[in-house]
């Protein structure tokens, strides 16, 4: 029986674990391996995972950096510095929702009452806020009332 982490053949196990740190697909053991051993006639034992590659370059070229705010693994990419979570849960508030906000804006109801009632959080409350409030013209047009009569 072939030992962890080795190709075996029907002759004798080859180790891999100096070749690789992580698992090799298929197609790359046939095609490193295509003259020494014959096709269909070997198994790859992974025994660590796969770095994910960067969302921005593609680059394979990541390491682990530490852990975000609800303790999942952030990792970092070598080649362009970007900083990423492998499978990030981002919810889209949608439309609906948005125009739910605008409305309980006009009430005056006080922000955190409206994160509850649209069940978004307050930080990003706070921000659409921001945002809508840049977009709201600074100068105030005034006209002059007519006096008399």
């Amino acid at each position: 029986m072939a030992q962890a982490g080795a190709l075996s053949t029907q002759n004798q196990p080859i180790d891999l674990r100096r070749k690789t740190a992580s698992c090799m697909p298929a197609t790359s053991v046939q095609s490193s391996l295509q003259a020494s051993l014959p096709l269909g006639h070997y198994r790859v034992l992974c025994f660590s995972p796969a770095m994910p590659a960067c969302p921005l370059c593609a680059s394979s070229q990541t390491v682990k950096n530490g852990h975000i705010h609800n303790g999942k693994q952030r990792f970092k990419c070598q080649d362009c510095g970007r900083q990423f979570v492998e499978q990030p849960t981002k919810k889209a508030i949608d439309q609906a929702t948005r125009e739910l906000i605008d409305r309980l804006l006009l009430e005056h109801i006080s922000l955190a009452g409206i994160a509850r009632a649209a069940q978004v959080s307050e930080q990003w409350l706070q921000t659409y806020v921001n945002e809508k409030y840049a977009k709201v013209p600074r100068q105030v047009q005034v006209t002059p009332k007519k006096r008399g009569g």
